[in-house]
C-alpha cells in the first residue's frame, strides 16, 4: 500500500518539476523581459498502471499580442522613456492647474451671470419701488423695450449707487424701531 502513495508523490513531484522548470518567480521585471517571455515546451510523460500519456504542452505567460508590449514596458527602455516623461510632469501639472482655473472661472462667470446678477436687479427693483417709486420709474423710462436692468449692468450700477445709502438708512431704522419694541415688551 506504501507503493502507490509514493508513486503519487513521484508523479506530483515530476509533473511539478516538469511545469515549473525554468520558471524564474523571483526575478526582477528587466530580467524577465530580456527573455522576451518566450514559450516553453516540455514532454510530459506519465506512466500510470501500464498507461501511457505523451502529450506536448506548451506554455505561454502572456498570449503573443502581449508579449511584445510586455517587453517594451518591462525593458531597459522603458526606464529612459519614463526619465524622459517624469522630467515633463511639472509642465504637465501645469497645464492642467491652468486649465481647471480657466473652466472654474468659466463657470464662475456662468453662474454670476445666470443667477446672482438677475436676483440682485430683482430685489433691487422691489427695494426701489418699495423706498422711492419715482426713481424706479425713471430708471423705467431709460431702459428700452424687453430690457430689464439685468440686462442693462450699467443702469444696475448706476441705480445701486443711488440706492445704498437709502437701502442702509431703512435697515438701521428697521433695526432701531425692532430693538425698541422689544425693550417696550420687556419694560411691561
Amino acid at each position: 500500500m506504501r507503493t502507490p502513495a509514493l508513486l503519487k508523490f513521484a508523479l506530483v513531484d515530476m509533473l511539478a518539476f516538469a511545469f515549473f522548470n525554468g520558471v524564474d518567480g523571483f526575478v526582477s521585471p528587466k530580467s524577465f523581459a530580456g527573455r522576451m517571455i518566450a514559450r516553453r515546451s516540455f514532454a510530459l510523460v506519465v506512466d500510470v498502471d501500464k498507461t501511457h500519456i505523451n502529450s506536448l504542452t506548451t506554455t505561454a505567460m502572456l498570449p503573443d499580442d502581449l508579449s511584445g508590449l510586455t517587453s517594451v514596458v518591462l525593458s531597459d527602455e522603458f526606464d529612459r522613456i519614463a526619465g524622459g516623461n517624469s522630467s515633463l510632469e511639472g509642465l504637465r501639472t501645469f497645464f492642467v492647474v491652468i486649465t481647471a482655473l480657466v473652466f472654474g472661472f468659466a463657470g464662475l462667470t456662468y453662474v454670476f451671470a445666470a443667477v446672482i446678477v438677475p436676483q440682485a436687479a430683482e430685489q433691487l427693483e422691489r427695494d426701489t419701488r418699495r423706498l422711492r417709486p419715482e426713481l424706479m420709474e425713471e430708471y423705467e423710462a431709460k431702459l428700452e423695450d424687453g430690457e430689464t436692468l439685468a440686462t442693462r449692468p450699467d443702469l444696475l450700477q448706476e441705480l445701486g449707487n443711488v440706492m445704498q445709502p437709502i437701502i442702509t438708512a431703512d435697515f438701521e431704522k428697521s433695526a432701531q424701531s425692532k430693538s425698541s419694541k422689544k425693550e417696550k415688551e420687556s419694560k411691561d
